[in-house]
């Protein structure tokens, strides 16, 4: 935080001057106001962040009634002063979202109540930029910093503005251009008063020593850090935290330079440092356990790595789930990918130690609770969005962002090239709506996502008849020397040495084994040729030769099979289920048709259910289902404009009272023609009495051709199941279009084929993944896509895909039936005819669907036909809570 004290004085002066003028009791408010704020600075100053954050909260709490409204708008400029100063408190104790939104706060009244000349404007522009710098948001970062440069006229505050852009440069790899910058700022310090200083140069002079280390100079390096420590050491208090980051850095020099065991007592000092500043929870804590983790597993003390390793994956995780709620899900994907060099560490760690049980269990929950945050954070978030569209402070936004993503469904889709301007701005729109309907949530910074998940936690949910398979993409065979000495050396689209790695969770025995699969770029490879043979199918099976088709398809499955499953396939003897959290190219992988050793086909031997991380096994549904079931298909494609406001006018059912499915190659743009499916229809009839006799006496409702509306699908809440048959799509696109993967997926329902002609607001025929997040579906027990490729979308390591399938989990739905590639209309019918005749009497969804592909296998087989995994492989279940 800055220490301006100029600002301070003003608002002394400001105080005892309207204290001439006010009453006694005013003068009472104004003086409470004036100790609060005058113990804040000791706090600050003597690196108390945490009180000086309570003592500035109180000041702020007091100040509307001490110094009135302001003489333009509702706050008094000093009531803003003081919030800056509040803002500065919750970023040195990395509370940055609330930080960022008091500074925004403060812009906004100093603009109303001082103009552009304002100080604070361009001290808070300055504070934003270190805001974004912590969450990895490099661009935003710059553009801020360089707007707090040229609009800041004091060359103080320009001064660390400049040190501070360093620090941007530095962590974004630029480093040219942050040695100059840090030069500069240390330039003026040191010309102005080296003694005034002092603490200043040392910060440049350890950013200068953060240079020297990212480009292998480790002797220049040291010996920066060192000159910066003995400066700190002198000029600020016993433990501050300036020291310690000091202490740290010149461990990790030693360690660099091989020699771990002054490594290991420098880094013990600056965890008692850390420690002593921050307590026992915090994220630069995290930072020094780590490297102490990294050393003390090369020093030989296993024991010792792994508790360190463990104590800094619980800080970095409770960090991460604080931060990540007030981000867009692009920004969430940036940050987790500026952090997870550190996870990949840690994986590595565990695979060189993992003789011992005790560390096998320990590692696993590094994987619990290090794959999937972006989903979960994304899922509260939509539940929130929702609350507080039914009522709430953020009504109004929730309400705003539903209308912003209308626009951006229907825009994204169309693929016109005039538009991209509006599509950037309606993205940015949308992601300003998300960050404030987090901030305005009193759950921000805690809820599910701060949650540590246990391994004793899985193994209590964990059923004794099934195995939890945990799949993670590493880009490393070791850990790094250091995470501050090295990048990423592989990433899934350029995997050179990365790796995918197993943990195999048994139930039924509790045990835990790691096993190393080997190189990433051959199985991607494999997973990418089964693919193209799936893809492939319906001209292969067409030929002369479909049964040599099926022979080869079989083949090239065998073979995968092998890379995924064949280094622990006998720990999967007569496990009824197979809970499967893939990564990366993986979720692309037909696991119920993989070909074992022995012939079969898995889905012979068990069911599969997919999760995103098994840490969904530890969440309950906590809503229930409202008594009915939906069944959507057979759109009317050619419905006009006019035939679909009679039917929104005519609802069949009052929302209130409610009790090859592709059209071919997705390019830039949706298909202007969407071709009719009648076995949809066929599907849907045959599938009402199976269903209805699984909800008992709940009413099964049919949509069909021109009931089977967009309008009508948004309005439904909370059915028990739902089921839309239909075309599905997921479109490429380029440019602005590939900010939004939800914008760019969805199903295609009446009217679409006339879209051009909608005049109905949100019923253009289009619901895509973005509509579906508005859609009310908490509770529901099970929604059935059944259509092409809705379990496809983009891939981000550890996070899942970004498609239909997930949009309907954010929505609530516990689980969702989709399909990985172009299926038949007919076998696809047949498949869910069977999958609806046995749900009633089986154990869960993945039984009857494993049930219903086994009997579509028999019914090819007596047909004579290739019982090929084209025809029923595609449709898999992902679960998103526990299984009841």
């Amino acid at each position: 935080a800055r220490a301006n004290w100029n600002r301070w004085l003003g608002l002394l002066v400001a105080v005892a001057a309207l204290s001439c003028v006010c009453g006694a009791a005013s003068a009472s408010l104004e003086d409470d106001v004036m100790r609060l704020y005058q113990t804040g600075v000791a706090h600050n100053q003597a690196g108390r962040y945490f009180a000086a954050r309570e003592t500035f909260q109180q000041a702020v709490d007091l100040a509307p009634r001490a110094f009135g409204r302001g003489r333009r708008g509702p706050t008094h400029i000093d009531t803003a002063m003081l919030m800056q100063y509040l803002a500065n408190a919750h970023l040195e104790c990395f509370e940055l979202l609330e930080a960022e939104r008091l500074y925004l706060d403060c812009i906004r009244v100093a603009r109303l109540e001082a103009g552009e000349d304002s100080p604070m404007i361009a001290e808070c522009y300055g504070s934003l930029g270190l805001v974004a710098t912590r969450l990895g948001q490099w661009q935003a970062a710059e553009d801020r910093y360089q707007t707090a440069l040229k609009i800041d006229h004091n060359p103080d505050n320009r001064a660390r503005s400049q040190r501070n852009l360093a620090s941007m440069y530095l962590l974004s790899e630029q480093l040219p251009l942050a040695e100059t910058s840090f030069r500069d700022a240390m330039d003026y310090w040191e010309a102005t008063d080296r003694t005034r200083y002092a603490a200043d140069i040392a910060s440049c002079q350890h950013g200068l020593g953060m240079v020297a280390l990212k480009q292998r100079n480790y002797r220049l390096a040291q010996s920066l850090f060192k000159t910066a420590a003995e400066t700190r050491r002198r000029r600020l208090p016993a433990n501050h935290k300036f020291i310690g980051h000091s202490t740290e850095m010149l461990g990790v020099t030693d360690s660099l330079l091989g020699d771990t065991a002054s490594a290991v007592v420098r880094l013990r000092e600056a965890e008692t440092i850390m420690g002593a500043f921050w307590g026992s929870s915090h994220v630069e804590l995290a930072e020094v356990e780590h490297e102490l983790a990294l050393n003390l597993a090369r020093q030989g003390d296993v024991r010792g790595a792994i508790e360190s390793m463990a104590r800094s994956r619980r800080n970095y995780r409770r960090y991460i789930g604080s931060v990540l709620p007030g981000l867009s899900q692009a920004e969430q994907l940036q940050y987790l990918t500026v952090e997870r060099g550190r996870l990949m560490d840690a994986f590595a760690l565990a695979v060189e130690f993992q003789a011992e049980a005790s560390i096998r269990a320990t590692a696993l929950e590094w994987v619990l609770n290090g794959k999937g945050l972006s989903y979960e954070v994304l899922a509260e978030r939509h539940l929130l969005a929702r609350d507080v569209a039914a009522g709430g402070a953020a009504r109004q936004l929730a309400g705003q962002l539903s209308d912003i993503r209308r626009q951006l469904a229907a825009l994204t889709a169309s693929g016109d090239k005039s538009i991209e301007a509006q599509l950037q701005e309606l993205n940015h729109r949308e992601v300003e709506l998300c960050r404030q309907i987090g901030l305005a949530s009193e759950q921000g910074n805690a809820g599910e996502s701060t949650h540590w998940a246990t391994t004793g936690q899985v193994f209590e949910r964990l059923p004794r008849d099934s195995v939890l398979l945990e799949f993670v993409y590493v880009d490393r065979d070791q850990p790094a020397l250091s995470a501050f000495a090295t990048a990423p050396q592989s990433t899934p689209d350029n995997p050179a040495v990365g790796r995918y790695l197993a943990w195999i969770v048994n139930g039924a025995d509790r045990s835990i084994r790691i096993v190393d699969l080997g190189s990433a770029r051959e199985i991607n490879a494999a997973v990418s040729l089964v693919r193209k043979d799936l893809q492939e199918a319906p001209t292969k099976l067409a030929g002369a030769f479909p049964k040599a088709a099926a022979e080869e398809t079989r083949m090239k499955l065998q073979q995968l099979a092998e890379k995924l499953l064949g280094p622990f396939s006998k720990q999967l003897a007569g496990v009824r289920e197979l809970i499967i959290s893939p990564d990366a190219d993986l979720w692309f992988v037909p696991w119920s048709a993989l070909v074992l050793e022995d012939g079969k086909y898995l889905v012979e031997k068990a069911e599969v259910a997919m999760v995103v991380s098994g840490r969904q096994l530890c969440r309950e549904s906590t809503s229930q289902p409202r008594p009915y079931a939906v069944i959507m298909a057979d759109p009317a494609y050619e419905l006009p404009p006019e035939g679909v406001l009679e039917r929104i006018r005519k609802s069949p059912v009052p929302t209130e009272q409610i009790p090859t499915r592709s059209a071919g190659g997705v390019g830039d743009a949706l298909p202007r023609e969407w071709p009719p499916l009648p076995g949809t229809r066929t599907e849907a009839q045959e599938t009402q009495p199976h269903l209805a006799r699984y909800l008992g006496d709940q009413p099964v409702l049919l949509y069909l051709g021109a009931n089977a509306l967009e309008s009508y699908f948004k309005g439904l809440t909370k059915p028990r199941v739902a089921i839309v048959a239909t075309h599905g799509f997921f479109v490429q696109g380029a440019g602005p279009r590939d900010q939004h993967p939800l914008a760019r997926c969805g199903l295609a329902l009446s009217g679409i084929n006339r879209r051009d002609e909608s005049v109905s607001p949100g019923d253009d025929g289009l619901l895509t993944g973005l509509e579906v997040l508005d859609c009310d579906l908490r509770g529901t027990e099970l929604v059935v896509l059944s259509a092409c490729e809705t379990a496809v979308g983009e891939t981000a390591t550890g996070e899942g895909v970004a498609g239909l399938q997930m949009a309907f989990q954010l929505a609530g739905a516990g689980e969702v039936m989709a399909t990985l590639w172009k299926i038949p209309d007919e076998e696809t019918a047949e498949l869910m005819t069977y999958f609806w005749d046995q749900r009633p009497q089986a154990k869960s969804s993945t039984a009857a669907l494993r049930s219903a592909q086994l009997k579509l296998i028999e019914s090819l087989d007596d047909a004579g036909l290739p019982s090929h995994p084209y025809y029923w492989a595609a449709p898999q279940i992902a679960r998103a809570v526990a299984e009841e």
